[in-house]
């Protein structure tokens, strides 16, 4: 978890076709991490976007005018995930919901409702970065494992 490592993982994502104006989003998502094998604690953070890609942490493009909050469905937030107790001690839930009301249909071209229909993509990611408390520094290749991923979408209609 030094900087250089720190780069968001998508962890989950699903695909959603024809996204239509006055559509609400339901999103769940939770992945539980462990950190035990690393001798400090990692902050621990996690948010849900609406993306034209798979795998992205970017909501960059048609999102912004689709979705509502600009594709955000969740703040990017997080805790330490200690290895002492705590309220967060390893393993530890990475746990994000929200709503999005879809505002334009998810169009080449959603501003002028026009082009072909284009699938946009419910992503959940995470990051981590070291916490220097206790133990021996940060080494390459430090990592926090990913032990389950679970995300549910429910589409309400307009």
């Amino acid at each position: 978890m030094h900087p250089d490592d720190t780069k968001e993982v998508t962890v989950a994502t699903v695909r959603l076709e024809q996204l239509m104006q006055g559509e609400v989003l339901a999103v769940e998502a939770k992945a539980v991490a462990s950190v035990g094998h690393l001798p400090y604690n990692v902050l621990t953070q996690g948010q849900i976007i609406l993306s034209e890609k798979r795998l992205s942490s970017d909501n960059r493009g048609i999102p912004l005018s689709v979705g509502t909050r600009n594709g955000l469905i969740t703040a990017k937030n997080g805790f330490n995930c200690t290895q002492g107790r705590s309220g967060f001690t390893t393993p530890c839930a990475i746990e994000k919901s929200g709503f999005m009301r879809i505002q334009r249909n998810a169009r080449k071209h959603p501003n002028q409702n026009t082009g072909r229909w284009v699938p946009l993509f419910v992503n959940f990611f995470v990051g981590f970065a070291d916490e220097y408390t206790t133990g021996r520094p940060y080494r390459p290749g430090d990592k926090a494992k990913i032990k389950s991923v679970r995300l549910e979408i429910r589409r309400y209609s307009p």
